[in-house]
C-alpha cells in the first residue's frame, strides 16, 4: 500500500498488510512526518455508526429478518471496540465518602434540586419540583411549583420559615 500526497502525487510512505493491519516503517520516509492518517472502516461498523451504535448482534438480527433495505452479504462481527460507543458507557467516579461533618449548624449549608418540566402534571397541576437538603441534619424539604420563576421567592419565604423553626426548637 501506498499513500501519496493530493496535491503532487508524490509518495509519503508505504506500508504493508499484515494480519488485517497495515505496517509501515516512517524511517524509511523521504519527506516530512506531517501525514494525516485514515481508516478506512468495513460495511459493518458503518452500519453499526449508521444506525446510532446499534449493537452488532442486533445488528446481525436486523439483516437475518431483511429489515434494512439493501443489506446482503454482511458479516457483523465485534473485532473492536467503537470509541463512541465506549464513551458513552462510562461513568465518572463517585465522590468519595465524607467521614467528617464540615458543617456546625443547620442550614449552614444547603443543596437545591430543581426537576422538570415533568411529562405527567402533578395533582396540583406543577410541572417542576425543588429539593432543599439541609448538609448538617440531612432534613428534606420538596417543594411542587408551576413555573421557574416560582423558585426564588419559595427558597426565600421556605428558608425564613426553616431558620425560625430551627430557632424554636433551640429555645
Amino acid at each position: 500500500m501506498e499513500v501519496s500526497k493530493r496535491d503532487d502525487s508524490s509518495i509519503v510512505f508505504t506500508g504493508h498488510l499484515k494480519n488485517k493491519l497495515y505496517l509501515v516503517d516512517f524511517s524509511k520516509s523521504k519527506s516530512k512526518l506531517e501525514t494525516y492518517l485514515v481508516e478506512k472502516s468495513s460495511m459493518s461498523w458503518l452500519w453499526h455508526r449508521r444506525l446510532a451504535h446499534v449493537g452488532i448482534r442486533n445488528l446481525a438480527k436486523l439483516l437475518k429478518d431483511n429489515h434494512i433495505l439493501g443489506l446482503t452479504n454482511i458479516q457483523f462481527e465485534k473485532d473492536r471496540i467503537c470509541s463512541a460507543c465506549q464513551a458513552g458507557k462510562q461513568v465518572g467516579v463517585p465522590h468519595p465518602p465524607k467521614s467528617i461533618m464540615t458543617t456546625t449548624q443547620p442550614l449552614e449549608l444547603i443543596h437545591m434540586d430543581l426537576f422538570g418540566p415533568v411529562t405527567y402534571l402533578s395533582i396540583g397541576g406543577n410541572k417542576y419540583g425543588l429539593v432543599i437538603v439541609d448538609d448538617y441534619s440531612r432534613f428534606t424539604w420538596v417543594f411542587f411549583v408551576y413555573d421557574k420563576s416560582q423558585v426564588q421567592d419559595i427558597c426565600e419565604k421556605g428558608t425564613k420559615g426553616v431558620r425560625s423553626s430551627y430557632q424554636e426548637d433551640k429555645k
